[in-house]
C-alpha cells in the first residue's frame, strides 16, 4: 500500500504520540508508526505504568502491615498472581486504548508495524509477526486505520 502524509512519526512513545498529536492539531497530515496495538510505547506497555500499579499493590500491602500499629489488623494477604496481572493489563489497556481513542479524534493515522526509512521522503513499514499482541498484520487505531 502506498500512501501520502504530511509528517511520519516513528515511534508511538511519549515523544512520538505528543509530536504526532502536536503536529496534527496544527492542521498537518499525519501518520504515526509503531509495533504496538496502540500509540504509548515502552513507557505505558511495559515500563513506568506498570511497575506503578505493580508499586502501588506494594504500597497497599505495606500499609496493611503498619496498620497494626494504629490498632487495625488485617489478615494476612493471599495473593492471587493470575489477577493481579489481569488488573495490571487492565490498567495498561485502559491507557494505551484512550490514546488509540485520542489519535482518531485528532485525525492521526496510526499504522501498526516497523518503519524503515527509504530517503528523505519515504518509509516502509513492515506488519509486526503474527502473534504478536494477539494480531498479526496492521491494526489501525486512528483515521484512516491502517490497511
Amino acid at each position: 500500500m502506498t500512501s501520502s502524509t504530511h509528517l511520519a512519526v516513528i515511534g508511538g512513545g511519549p515523544g512520538g504520540y505528543a509530536a504526532a498529536f502536536l503536529a496534527a492539531d496544527l492542521g498537518m497530515q499525519v501518520t504515526l508508526i509503531d509495533e504496538a496495538p496502540d500509540p504509548g510505547g515502552v513507557c505505558l506497555y511495559r515500563g513506568c505504568m506498570p511497575s506503578k500499579a505493580l508499586l502501588h499493590v506494594a504500597k497497599v500491602l505495606t500499609e496493611a502491615r503498619e496498620a497494626r500499629a494504629w490498632g487495625v489488623d488485617f489478615a494476612e494477604p493471599a495473593l492471587d498472581l493470575d489477577r493481579l496481572r489481569g488488573w495490571k493489563e487492565g490498567v495498561v489497556g485502559r491507557l494505551t486504548g484512550g490514546l488509540g481513542q485520542l489519535s482518531t479524534q485528532r485525525g492521526v493515522t496510526y499504522l501498526r508495524g516497523r518503519a524503515e526509512l527509504l530517503g528523505p521522503t519515504s518509509v516502509r513499514v513492515t506488519p509486526p509477526p503474527v502473534g504478536a499482541d494477539g494480531a498479526g498484520g496492521f491494526a489501525g487505531a486512528g483515521a484512516g486505520g491502517a490497511g
